[in-house]
């Protein structure tokens, strides 16, 4: 029940932010508006990229396993197999993400920050949410997959890579 609420919280917000009845609230409800919805089209678009993305690696699931039978095509199987699960990963995370961040949004409505109008700390926290949802395949994929890369090098790559960083 908490998750409906959360999720209808978040939803709410967002049709009151497309429907255009902030404007009578004020200069920085609208400002807000204006950022939330920017960030809200870039989430959107991240997501249909990496759905088709997903439906891509779906289609090519088979030639990317038939490149494990051979050594030399391997790479392309290893390749293959990463990128499709971190496109599953990427978007269970961030559906997670605004799970939770629709939770503390409804939270929020029911508690005074600062004294402020609750449409206006609603705002604040669904425009944190989106900042904090954005840039992580970024996050992940730096902190998470490089450092799962680089272990996964032979030791003549990694005395190689070393050389190479010392030297260079």
């Amino acid at each position: 029940m908490v998750h409906l609420f959360a999720l209808n919280v978040l939803t709410t917000t967002v049709v009151g932010i497309f429907d255009g009845n902030i404007l009578s609230d004020g200069l920085l409800m609208l400002v807000l508006a204006i950022i939330l919805g920017v960030m809200n089209l870039l989430l959107a678009w991240q997501m249909l990229v990496r759905l088709a993305l997903l439906f891509v690696l779906i289609v090519l699931a088979p030639l990317g396993l038939l490149c494990f039978g051979l050594p030399q095509t391997q790479g392309y199987g290893r390749l293959w197999t990463s990128t499709f699960a971190v496109t599953l990963f990427v978007q269970f995370f961030q559906v997670v993400t605004l799970a939770l961040g629709g939770m503390l949004i409804a939270s929020t409505q029911t508690t005074s920050f600062l004294n402020l109008d609750t449409g206006v700390v609603s705002l604040l926290v669904s425009t944190a949410v989106m900042y904090l949802v954005l840039p992580i395949p970024g996050m992940i994929r730096n902190w998470a997959l490089r450092p799962i890369a680089q272990a996964a090098l032979s030791p003549g790559q990694l005395v190689g890579r070393l050389i190479s960083t010392v030297v260079g």
